[in-house]
């Protein structure tokens, strides 16, 4: 039998309370979280209280499981209350959403109210389960009660979330080719597969027989994402539809004459651009015109790809007047722009690889630069780690022949190293250290001493402005490119810092920002290994070498000669 503190949750969970009720309830919880959070400032400024160890513990408090049928009852009550002549204000409503996802969430039996947790959803947008539609209930009334600023008014349509109650409990009874569904479940779950575009290869057969029946019922109603949906599985082929170039074609110059979707066009233009640039449907004779019109489409709305495909275009003088510096200009642009993508772990999305092998053709054939083949492979270095990733973290049409294309690049390029390129040492380039410490970023800088008065010195990045920064390390020398969070080289030993100026052999080091000078003398003894934190690294001319000046918060901590610096892997 159910206590009275559950049958009180359970009307608070279905909106069965009077508005006073919840206008009362929710002032006693905004009052003890404002009570929590000033605790929580006592304690960080050092204050803190005496537990009374004979103190009873707190006792459980009563738990309500909370089900999707209780926020459709709560829904379909204050839909009726809203619509009756005493109706109900907004901010009764909002007290209520706020009571049960905020201050009452651990009284409905779950952690994670609202959220799928490890569980994925066999079928994208489609509940199987109670949990899942409790989920999806969760979300469609979070977006129900989301404020506009621009109506400056809540939303408060609750139609999408009683739908998919209804079609929830209709599937369940039902066989999969009968399935009822929103259209924005529709639109939802076809999007997904676009966003995931081999999603489709590892497919259950009932997903299949679903994407295929909303693709076509989307098709009838002219529905742009079924168009796209149908035009992308045609463009090559997968699990649902045959190869047809042609009728993709079709359906991507459809898409483009139609009123809306304006952001996703710059794309379809694209797609456009390679039919036309490959002739897929000319009998495999290239249409240069219009690819370069839609290239050109793409480009001017920021699509990378269109960029490169553009500077290929303008490299060979295909279908335009041949400009190579017009395609060195774009393929460098598209490169600056990617790797700062590729860096931040953008992999599935980034078209570094592309753009890095065009850079490496660029200095290997000296396209409107000077040929220098060790920077063209340092190039090709990088293509081949950004491809690998990609492909690693999900693929896209033609990546296998990018990838064929970098190693080919790479097999090519080595031939015409320098004898010997890869006997010597690889040397550290400051780059690396500057990259590790741009913006806010911290890194513990350990050294150890070697024989022969030298030092194995480890960088690793401990505090980061952005949680994804990396440092693309690519050292030729030794074949080897991948983003990194910490670095090792080896150099001679550290220099002591000293106060005074009055010695000979002292060298004068100022930062940048003129608060700090210090001095440095040659030689020095370390015990054993050390540890210290930087966020700043210079480099500052000695009396014979180059120096390699640590900082920490604006004081020196730290100098090494930067000679015969040896890179580690």
């Amino acid at each position: 039998m159910a206590s009275a503190r559950e049958e009180f949750l359970k009307k608070l969970l279905r909106f069965q309370l009077t508005a006073a009720e919840y206008r009362t309830l929710a002032k006693e919880y905004e009052a003890r979280a404002e009570a929590e959070a000033l605790e929580e400032e006592k304690k960080e400024e050092g204050s803190f209280t005496i537990e009374d160890e004979n103190e009873e513990p707190a006792s459980d408090p009563c738990v309500y499981q909370a089900t999707y049928l209780d926020f459709s009852i709560a829904v379909k009550n204050i839909m009726r209350k809203r619509e009756s002549a005493e109706g109900l204000e907004s901010i009764v409503i909002q007290d209520w959403y706020d009571l049960v996802t905020d201050h009452l969430m651990e009284e409905f039996g779950t952690y994670n109210f609202g959220y799928y947790g490890d569980e994925e959803l066999a079928i994208p947008f489609f509940p199987t389960n109670d949990q899942n539609i409790l989920s999806e209930v969760l979300t469609q009334l979070s977006n129900a009660c989301r404020y506009d600023p621009v109506e400056d008014a809540y939303d408060w349509d609750f139609t999408e979330l009683l739908n998919q109650v209804k079609n929830y409990e209709f599937n369940m009874k039902h066989e999969i080719l009968e399935w009822k569904y929103t259209k924005e479940q529709q639109k939802n779950f076809l999007d997904y597969f676009q966003e995931n575009t081999y999603a489709l290869g590892s497919a259950s057969f009932a997903v299949i027989f679903l994407y295929r029946k909303l693709v076509e019922e989307g098709m009838k109603a002219k529905l742009p994402e079924a168009m796209q949906a149908k035009a992308y599985s045609m463009y090559g082929g997968n699990q649902v539809y045959e190869c047809d170039y042609k009728a993709s074609r079709d359906l991507l110059l459809t898409l483009m004459e139609m009123e809306g979707y304006q952001e996703r066009k710059p794309f379809f233009a694209n797609t456009l651009g390679y039919i036309y640039y490959y002739g897929r449907c000319n009998g495999g004779k290239p249409e240069y015109d219009k690819a370069f019109k839609y290239f050109a489409f793409g480009a001017f709305n920021g699509v990378y790809e269109s960029m490169y495909k553009l500077a290929d275009m303008y490299e060979t003088g295909k279908g335009v007047i041949k400009s190579p510096a017009t395609a060195r200009n774009l393929i460098t642009f598209v490169y600056d722009q990617s790797r700062t993508d590729f860096v931040a772990g953008e992999d599935n999305r980034t078209k570094f690889a592309d753009a890095a092998l065009r850079m490496g053709k660029i200095f290997e054939y000296g396209i409107n630069a000077d040929a220098d083949v060790e920077l063209a492979y340092m190039f090709y270095l990088e293509a081949r780690c950004a491809i690998e990733k990609r492909v690693e973290e999900e693929g896209f049409f033609g990546d296998n022949k990018v990838h064929d294309n970098i190693e080919k690049a790479l097999k090519r390029i080595k031939e015409k190293l320098p004898k010997g390129y890869f006997d010597g040492a690889a040397e550290l380039r400051i780059s690396f250290i500057q990259q590790l410490l741009e913006g806010n970023n911290v890194a513990e800088l350990c050294y150890t001493p070697l024989p022969m008065e030298r030092c194995k010195v480890k960088l690793e990045l401990v505090e980061a402005e952005y949680p994804y920064n990396n440092v693309l390390l690519t050292i030729p020398e030794l074949d080897y490119c991948d983003r990194v969070k910490e670095l090792a080289f080896v150099t001679d030993l550290p220099l002591p810092l000293r106060e005074d100026n009055e010695n000979e052999e002292a060298t004068d080091i100022q930062l940048d920002n003129g608060k700090e000078e210090k001095s440095a003398v040659a030689g020095t003894d370390i015990d054993g290994e050390v540890k210290l934190l930087v966020d700043r690294v210079e480099v500052a001319l000695g009396d014979d070498t180059l120096l390699l000046v640590f900082a920490y918060e604006g004081e020196i901590v730290l100098v090494l000669p930067y000679r015969e610096v040896v890179a580690l892997r």
